[in-house]
């Protein structure tokens, strides 16, 4: 638990840009895998959810991927602030938009685009 607070800490502080410390994944099999996909979107990058959709082979699905990433339940962990709308806008964020921006102002978004 030392490792997981003190590596939330340093990515708060600017010091930090991915966890190397051991948590599960609990959920739905379909939850677990957009979970895993959104995971590898790398810090201060930002992807479309209908990207996500894509890469899990569905493009039509992104609205299913919003759902499942409402229901993380490590949203430091795995970075779902960085799922965007289509069109950028911020949206479908359970800790509430305001701190999603704050995260992604946090990871100086915007930089860049992600790819899968």
């Amino acid at each position: 638990m030392q490792k997981a607070l003190k590596q939330i800490e340093e990515y708060f502080k600017g010091k930090r840009f991915d966890f190397d410390f051991p948590y599960r994944w609990v959920g739905t099999d379909f939850q677990v895998k957009i979970w895993k996909l959104v995971f590898r979107i790398p810090y201060g990058t930002s992807l479309a959810y209908v990207k996500v959709a894509q890469a899990y082979g569905y493009a039509k699905m992104f609205r299913a991927v919003a759902a499942a990433l409402a229901m993380n339940p490590l949203i430091i962990l795995i970075p779902c602030q960085r799922g965007m709308g289509g069109d950028g806008s911020l949206f479908g964020y359970s800790a509430g938009i305001d701190k999603k921006r704050q995260l992604l102002e946090l990871e100086g978004f915007p930089k860049k685009i992600a790819v899968l």
